[in-house]
């Protein structure tokens, strides 16, 4: 099987997936909880076992916290302090990436994603003195001192282009730095 096939075989999986949710649950909360959980065992599926896939806050060694998140990926140094079974906290040091779930993405979500992404690239890893890093300053700066962030859109009732100009929009006119910024977007019905 070529990796294209592949791919559209796990799209296909996860369309099927949210046809079920949509069919089954009437309540949005409970769709979206459902979708969320969906997702989090499709990464699970295909993240590395050192990789682990939980939801909850993120917090700081200055006890700053991030806004519910949906996904959270640690990497290997994260302890094992959660179950994965529901929310949990985890340490911002142990996080390789963070990001939402939308059943079906729309203007309003834009808004409380970006608030919700600027909180949690606030928080502060403390890397700890002997411990090296290499690359550039810029990508330093942007995911290793700020963790990336990302939403994921089962459907999504704006197009890329403005969603793109959404964000574009609100970062310019509010002079929001690149490190604070929303890392992708991922659309799956785009």
């Amino acid at each position: 099987m070529s990796l294209k096939k592949k791919l559209l075989s796990v799209e296909r999986r996860l369309i099927a997936k949210l046809d079920e949710i949509r069919e089954t649950h009437n309540h949005r909360g409970s769709r979206g909880s459902v979708a969320e959980s969906v997702f989090r065992v499709f990464l699970r599926e295909y993240l590395p076992p050192s990789n682990r896939v939980g939801e909850g806050e993120v917090i700081d060694t200055e006890e700053n916290i991030s806004t519910q998140l949906d996904i959270i990926i640690t990497n290997e140094y994260h302890p094992y302090l959660n179950d994965l079974n529901g929310p949990g906290l985890f340490i911002i040091e142990g996080v390789a990436c963070a990001g939402e779930v939308k059943t079906n993405l729309n203007s309003n979500d834009i808004k409380t994603l970006i608030q919700s992404c600027i909180k949690y690239k606030k928080l502060k890893p403390v890397i700890q003195n002997g411990a090296s890093v290499f690359g550039n300053t810029e990508d330093i700066n942007r995911y290793i001192d700020h963790r990336p962030y990302f939403i994921f859109a089962f459907q999504s009732q704006l197009a890329i282009k403005t969603i793109s100009t959404k964000l574009k929009n609100y970062y310019s006119g509010n002079h929001t730095p690149i490190e604070q910024q929303i890392d992708s977007v991922f659309c799956l019905d785009k």
